[in-house]
């Protein structure tokens, strides 16, 4: 168990109204509870391309998720990890994001570079699921940096100390299920969800549980050149079943340069009208942005579905 130096722990409260802030993510912004782990593995994913941008030293990318049934949900990456001054800054105050900073530092447009996340509204939708969490984080920046403790609670309050205990840089967030939300904490629902959301990110994610673990995500096939086409159509048409739940005939290869984008469309084995919405999958950088996006593709292709990156 990691030690917490006690006489370093100091209590503060978040600069908004928490309570208000976690109804309106429950009430408002969030169909489901689920999006707490896209926005832990934004945060992460995001992290580590920082920690590539901006360290010299070598290091391996990766995201592990460790779970224990019903009760509780670990997640470590191994990104650029935090300082004092930056868990003030940007795990408390709603807003705030070292993205947004970053890119403000570097003069590059908020929507460009290699961030997926723009606004530090991620880790808050943790207390939909969870009264408390717990971030364990070391920045990468400098070889002394201290290991860092943050607390924080569903009543507006957070502790910072300095741990005995020196992590390997990242960052480390662990959350105990509130009552009614054990279901999201199960093995199948975080693997099922975590695949839903980053099947397709370039950074390996892996599960585990108990004495098992196992990768989530893989190389998109649209990228992919080391297979023969029969192949390549084979494991399209498995993808495309395993994504939207049918068979699919065919499988059409997708690109537009001047778009930035990439994909495969499907052509259905069912009959199909031009009057059904449609519901394309789309990703950004390999994350899942939307599952139901009805207008990407032209009215005239009502019997395809695709994914886009």
């Amino acid at each position: 168990m990691t030690q917490i130096q006690e006489n370093t722990q100091q209590s503060h409260r978040f600069q908004i109204n928490l309570k208000g802030m976690i109804e309106l993510l429950s009430d408002h912004l969030y169909s489901s509870p689920d999006v707490f782990l896209r926005e832990l593995l934004q945060n992460s994913v995001d992290a580590i391309s920082m920690r590539d941008n901006e360290c010299e030293a070598p290091f391996e990318p990766e995201i592990q998720v460790y779970v224990e049934e019903g009760e509780r949900v670990t997640l470590f990456d191994s990104g650029v990890g935090l300082t004092e001054d930056e868990v003030h800054r940007f795990l408390a105050t709603i807003g705030q994001s070292i993205k947004r900073v970053r890119a403000q530092e570097m003069g590059v447009a908020q929507g460009g570079g290699d961030y997926l996340g723009q606004f530090g509204i991620g880790l808050l939708a943790c207390f939909m699921v969870s009264d408390e969490i717990e971030v364990y984080t070391r920045s990468a920046r400098t070889p002394d940096a201290p290991t860092l403790h943050w607390l924080g609670r569903a009543d507006g309050t957070y502790d910072i100390s300095v741990v005995e205990d020196e992590m390997t840089p990242g960052t480390r967030v662990e959350l105990k299920s509130k009552s009614g939300k054990t279901r999201h904490f199960t093995t199948e629902y975080i693997e099922d969800r975590l695949t839903h959301f980053g099947r397709f990110l370039k950074t390996p994610i892996s599960l585990v549980s108990g004495e098992v673990s196992r990768p989530l995500n893989r190389e998109p096939l649209w990228r992919r050149q080391d297979v023969s086409y029969d192949v390549w159509r084979e494991e399209s048409l498995e993808l495309g079943q395993e994504v939207f739940g049918e068979r699919f005939s065919d499988v059409i290869y997708l690109e537009s340069e001047a778009a930035g984008l990439s994909g495969v469309a499907f052509v259905t084995d069912r009959p199909a009208k031009s009057s059904v919405k449609r519901r394309d999958h789309v990703y950004l950088k390999g994350m899942l942005l939307s599952d139901k996006v009805d207008q990407l593709l032209p009215s005239w292709a009502f019997f395809t579905r695709a994914i886009i990156n």
